[in-house]
């Protein structure tokens, strides 16, 4: 049996599309329901339903993908193996959102450079749900998200934890009465990029307390979909709206009174940083450089206080 057979299953299961396998894999379409046909035909069953709406396994392909799976990662320990024994070493991809570069990065980068003077890390960033995709599809190595990933061989552990405010400029907006969610929503919010988990987390906040629309304003322009945090941080400095965010982005500003926590008497909830990693590649650099950015994030949070960051 040709095992890059079964990794073509494998990963048509995971991605549910010829087209996204094929380029996954680099070859073209055709070749995957070839692959896959083959693989049927010695099974002499049928492995996944044709016809139907979206991608089904039938009994017997669901019989057969935990096997695919063991003999697949049987495969990349013996890989992973004869690479270390060559003396070669293997680039770590580390995903991270854009809230890790603006809080722990740099002593995380740090303690990487002086206690695994060994390790290439290579860092990105981009938003959770890209990032869930990129680990998923083996792009990625580890993964720093908001929440965690409720995927097959994905294991997930706490981080820290960033308290959330509504943010504003006292200039501009009445900041010392306490506001309720409803009067909150009359003013203009500046919303996260509609795909990330900022914005799901305001719209769900919103909805919760019976507020459908966001921003409900008598406003003729409202702002949405901040593409960064540092714009973000800018549109509140200058009162162009309110934003909910983790304050210890803005401590400067609070401490001058340029920026205030909004008195919203309905809290939002933190943000929960988490280390995704692939359960089945047991790597011991990924473990280690989970092992460093507790230490970093633990250091972020002694110093700036529990009601900045908690861990």
């Amino acid at each position: 049996m040709n095992i890059r057979f079964l990794e073509t299953f494998l990963w048509l299961c995971r991605l549910q599309n010829f087209n996204a396998v094929a380029e996954k894999l680099h070859t073209t379409q055709p070749s995957v329901s070839q692959r896959v046909a083959t693989l049927e035909d010695l099974f002499r069953q049928k492995l996944y339903v044709r016809g139907a709406k979206k991608f089904e396994l039938t009994p017997a392909g669901r019989h057969l993908l935990p096997y695919a799976e063991r003999i697949i990662e049987l495969s990349d320990e013996m890989h992973r193996e004869i690479v270390l024994q060559d003396g070669s070493k293997k680039v770590v991809r580390v995903g991270i959102i854009e809230i890790c570069t603006m809080s722990f990065l740099s002593e995380w980068v740090r303690l990487i450079g002086e206690l695994e003077p060994e390790a290439t890390v290579d860092f990105s960033t981009n938003t959770s749900a890209a990032l869930t995709d990129s680990l998923v599809t083996d792009e990625l190595d580890l993964a720093l998200v908001w929440g965690s990933v409720n995927e097959p061989s994905i294991g997930n552990l706490h981080v820290c934890s960033f308290p959330m405010a509504w943010l504003g400029s006292p200039k501009h907006f009445q900041c010392a009465t306490p506001l309720d969610v409803i009067d909150l929503a009359r003013m203009p919010i500046i919303m996260h990029r509609e795909d990330s988990s900022g914005y799901l987390l305001i719209k769900d906040y919103f909805t919760t307390h019976g507020v459908v629309t966001v921003p409900a304003s008598p406003q003729p322009i409202s702002l949405n979909c901040s593409y960064s945090i540092a714009t973000a941080m800018h549109l509140v400095r200058a009162g162009m709206g309110i934003m909910a965010l983790p304050p210890f982005l803005m401590t400067d500003e609070i401490a001058r009174g340029e920026v205030v926590a909004m008195p919203v008497t309905q809290a939002l909830p933190d943000i929960d940083l988490t280390a995704c990693y692939r359960t089945r590649d047991g790597s011991e650099q990924v473990a280690r450089l989970i092992e460093l950015v507790n230490v970093a994030a633990s250091s972020f949070s002694n110093t700036l206080g529990p009601e900045y960051c908690r861990t």
